[in-house]
């Protein structure tokens, strides 16, 4: 099997909560995209955190990695239990615990768990492919005028690149740009002057033929020449236009931040029912572990030497001699217990027995007992060579 952070990290990015029995849960929060003081933008996310108190077995983990090993559902319970307990071993001795692509955890002084998130991964499925963008600065002259480029400009001498086509570099440089006027214009305010001097002359001409008594002028073809350029100066010049800054002014669609509000407060509403129920779901489960634990411990005041070879079915559930135990499975049923008892028997552990119910209420089954934990943790590397997974019972304190 592979580490059991894998099989964590695949099931962070399809639910919320992801328990891990007897250690806790991480619980995921959708973060909303901000903008950094760096001015730089980043997407949706969800932001994980760790609950060391929902620590009962919802049976995701160890359906998951049964479904993706093609493996038992009590194989895979064992091999997250042998996990569990090696982690805990671990930070009991001081050490830390990291799990690669999500974080790491330390023991605190009040022997609490300390969760540290190192992950650079988003899980929000809702932002796959979104990276961080940063916003580009536009610099602009006295002006009002947005130049590209200034310092590489300034470098060669040449004044900055002006992004209105109609201003020459030169009029930008010297702070009075002037539009230019295109030559469509030109010929229009010519066509505009001729046409009214051919309106002018027939109208002259039609008030000599109807009034006789008009005396006829002869007009000088220069000065009508000359006429015509000053009415063409007049007609195109155009006064100076000053060019001013435009501030477009982005404002936020209300009906868009209203929603996403609600979103927000939805997620946080429906993460804060799922940490509450699965509180009570712990509490009850403790209750029944309890009661359980009860149960076995008057049961267990009875005779224990009751003879392990009166029936066939009795070597099944016979209990495994010794202090130190390497167990092979726990089982919330008895009769699971001996049907496991009765397969390590037939595979070769001829001292394979049940050991008795832990804390939890749970059968433990041993592969075979020891009078020290030495002798146990000597022949456990034998049983994890046949692919098997086993631990020490019970544990150091």
């Amino acid at each position: 099997m592979k580490n059991l952070d894998a099989y964590i990290e695949d099931l962070l990015f399809k639910h919320q909560c992801v328990i891990i029995p007897e250690f806790g849960a991480f619980v995921s929060n959708r973060k909303a995209a901000e903008l950094a003081a760096d001015k730089t933008f980043s997407p949706p996310q969800k932001e994980l955190t760790f609950n060391a108190r929902l620590t009962y077995n919802d049976g995701l983990l160890a359906k998951h990695i049964s479904e993706v090993e093609r493996s038992s559902y009590e194989e895979a319970q064992s091999y997250i239990k042998s996990t569990v307990v090696r982690w805990k071993q671990d930070l009991g001795t001081g050490k830390e615990v990291r799990l690669e692509n999500i974080g790491k955890f330390t023991k605190g002084t009040d022997n609490n768990i300390i969760f540290t998130s190192l992950s650079k991964e988003n899980y929000l499925t809702d932002s796959f492919g979104m990276s961080n963008v940063a916003a580009k600065e536009i610099n602009k002259n006295e002006t009002g005028i947005e130049l590209a480029n200034t310092s590489n400009n300034n470098q060669n001498n040449k004044p900055g690149l002006v992004e209105n086509p109609s201003v020459t570099p030169e009029e930008a440089a010297a702070g009075k740009p002037k539009p230019k006027m295109s030559n469509a214009i030109k010929f229009a305010a010519v066509g505009i002057v001729g046409l009214s001097a051919l309106g002018y002359a027939i109208y002259s001409f039609l008030t000599v033929e109807q009034n006789p008594t008009v005396v006829e002028v002869q007009t000088d073809p220069a000065k009508v020449e000359e006429l015509v350029n000053e009415e063409v100066a007049k007609a195109t010049y155009v006064p100076d236009i000053q060019l001013s800054a435009t501030t477009i002014e982005v404002t936020k669609d209300p009906a868009l931040v209203k929603k996403r509000k609600e979103e927000q407060k939805r997620a946080e509403k429906e993460a804060a029912q799922a940490a509450k129920e699965a509180e009570k779901q712990a509490a009850l489960a403790a209750k029944e572990a309890e009661k359980a634990a009860k149960e076995a411990a008057k049961q267990s005041t009875a005779s224990t030497a009751t003879s392990t070879n009166t029936s066939s079915g009795s070597s099944s559930s016979a209990k495994a001699s010794g202090s130190f135990f390497l167990i092979a499975g726990a089982f919330s049923s008895e009769a699971n217990a001996r049907n496991r008892v009765k397969q390590l028997k037939n595979s070769g552990y001829s001292s394979a027995g049940v050991v008795g119910q832990n804390e939890k209420g749970y059968y433990l089954v041993a592969y075979k007992g020891f009078s020290s934990r030495s002798q146990a943790e000597s022949y456990m590397p034998e049983i994890k060579s046949k692919g098997l997974s086993t631990w020490v019972y019970p544990p150091a304190k």
